[in-house]
């Protein structure tokens, strides 16, 4: 590997230590990414010194073949900014080098299936030698759960859809079938740390929602890391990301508004709807899921409570925030008096979990 990294505000013993330091950074960068650092690859940036307060700031990019990865920090402590900004350049490395050891997998016809593992098999998607009290008891948990997919599905559409409408996750990052399946098989490997005042809809839902944060920290950590200055040569373009963003993938407001065939729907009608909508999509995040899963899903304020992690009068004072805004809303939009949270979204139509994903989830379970 080239290290190309400029140096400022350092005397020259100091720039002859970090050198030596960043050096064998790169070394033991190097013996990780393993074949995916090749001779001419390259580490670019800049240590900086502040000239009047002990901060320093450091930045580099890996250039690595058909992508660049980045990482920027800055701290008091020179050499705390350097080890944070070199794990950072490793975590992209291997989940950059794990995506290229299984390309196949990443389209999204193919990876609910094949990257959530199968909650009784190794690591090695291998079946393993299980007894029939253990089958058992995974047929006897799923068949105890499956009356909440329909909702937990509904949700998943429902929360990723404004999310991405906000911009806070894009379509590549995670899909509502994927947050399902991801839910239910954690929950059946930590049901045993459930805590016992949560009762099992509940722990679905808390789970969910850790999934979904997690994948928006990703998002935005990896969309930052994304060099702005750097070129991409036209030969570099993966051809394969035009299989990856599939369009009918992109969910948009305009997919949760139904369209009943009788009365006709007219064009006022949808634009009103539409409105409706966005007004949710301007709630803040928690004031938006505690009237989902009180108005739409029937949770009680202890239970969002539990969910949201958040005090009980607190949920009650984000339920009745919520109406306010809501009302507020209709009436600056001309919309009339009278518009509830129930109002908005029982405007949203219902996505019931899919025969063929249930059928493929149970098989997970029962085999």
């Amino acid at each position: 590997m080239k290290l190309q990294i400029t140096y400022k505000g350092f005397d020259k013993n100091d720039k002859k230590n970090l050198k030596k330091f960043i050096a064998e950074k790169a070394g033991d960068l190097e013996h990780k990414l393993g074949d995916l650092i090749r001779t001419d690859t390259t580490l670019r940036g800049t240590l900086e010194k502040h000239q009047k307060i002990p901060l320093y700031r450091l930045g580099l990019t890996l250039h690595l073949p058909k992508k660049d990865i980045a990482g920027e920090e800055e701290n008091e402590d020179v050499r705390e900014v350097i080890n944070k900004v070199f794990s950072e350049l490793e975590r992209q490395g291997q989940k950059y080098k794990s995506r290229l050891k299984n390309h196949h997998l990443w389209k999204r016809k193919a990876r609910r299936k094949q990257l959530v593992k199968h909650p009784l098999s190794d690591a090695a998607s291998q079946p393993v030698a299980i007894d029939q009290k253990t089958q058992q008891q995974a047929s006897d948990w799923f068949d105890s759960i499956r009356d909440y997919l329909d909702d937990l599905y509904d949700f998943s559409v429902r929360e990723i859809t404004y999310l991405q409408a906000i911009d806070d996750l894009t379509p590549a990052d995670i899909l509502p079938d994927e947050l399902v399946d991801e839910t239910i098989v954690t929950a059946f490997e930590k049901q045993d740390d459930k805590p016992q005042d949560f009762d099992t809809k509940s722990w679905l839902f808390k789970l969910a929602l850790d999934i979904l944060d997690q994948a928006v920290q990703e998002s935005q950590q990896n969309r930052q890391a994304i060099s702005l200055e750097t070129t991409v040569p036209e030969d570099d373009i993966d051809t394969q990301i035009y299989e990856f963003y599939q369009p009918e993938e992109v969910l948009k407001l305009e997919d949760l508004i139904p369209v009943p065939s009788e009365p006709a729907v007219t064009e006022e009608n949808i634009a009103q709807q539409r409105e409706l909508q966005s007004s949710l999509v301007k709630l803040p995040k928690n004031w938006r899921r505690a009237s989902i899963l009180h108005n739409q899903l029937g949770f009680s304020v202890p239970q969002i409570a539990a969910i949201l992690a958040l005090e009980t009068a607190v949920v009650e004072s984000l339920l009745n925030m919520t109406e306010q805004f809501i009302s507020d809303h209709a009436a600056q939009k001309s919309q009339g008096v009278g518009f509830s949270v129930k109002t908005v979204l029982h405007s949203v139509k219902k996505s019931n979990y899919r025969p063929e994903l249930f059928t493929e989830l149970e098989h997970k379970f029962k085999g």
